[in-house]
């Protein structure tokens, strides 16, 4: 098992990856584990596929198993992507942080498959159709959600499959 551990760390202006996901981080089948970081203004708009996670994209095999995505006290703001414009995942724990901002598809602010999210502030990110549609917030299936502030967060979609819900999925 591989882990990935970066603390006070600034991820920014990056453009997408080779795969056209996580245009700031690309962490794929490892645990990575983000302290104290901002991860700002990162655009996986422009890649083969579209892109996901412009801030972060942590992805593995399709269980999700060989891979986790752990957030502390991060920033995550201004990142663009097709899918999860801040964050994409399969499996995240996501903890005092801010993910403001940000534009995408599913998921403006965050796109994430299995995990928590706990004392964070999810507010003024937006689903722009011009992507996909989706939630201007976050999309989660299995997530647990514990004091979490969600605000201001929009969809330019209304297409009865998702609501164009500004909150969240």
């Amino acid at each position: 098992d591989s882990t990935l551990t970066l603390r006070r760390v600034r991820l920014t202006a990056g453009r997408f990856a080779a795969s056209g996901s996580g245009a700031g981080l690309e962490a794929t089948r490892c645990t990575s584990i983000l302290e104290d970081c901002e991860i700002v203004g990162n655009d996986a708009t422009r890649g083969p596929r579209g892109g996901g996670g412009g801030g972060i994209s942590s992805s593995g095999t399709v269980q999700g198993d060989d891979t986790r995505l752990v957030l502390i006290r991060c920033l995550v703001e201004g990142n663009l992507a097709a899918v999860g414009g801040g964050i994409a995942a399969i499996l995240a724990d996501i903890r005092h942080c801010t993910i403001r901002g940000n534009i995408g598809g599913r998921g403006g602010g965050i796109f994430i498959e299995r995990g928590s999210i706990v004392d964070t502030t999810i507010s003024g990110n937006r689903s722009d159709a011009t992507f996909n549609e989706g939630c201007g917030g976050f999309v989660a299936t299995a997530v647990r959600f514990e004091n979490v502030t969600v605000s201001g967060n929009w969809s330019a979609s209304d297409d009865g499959l998702w609501g164009g819900c500004g909150g969240g999925c």
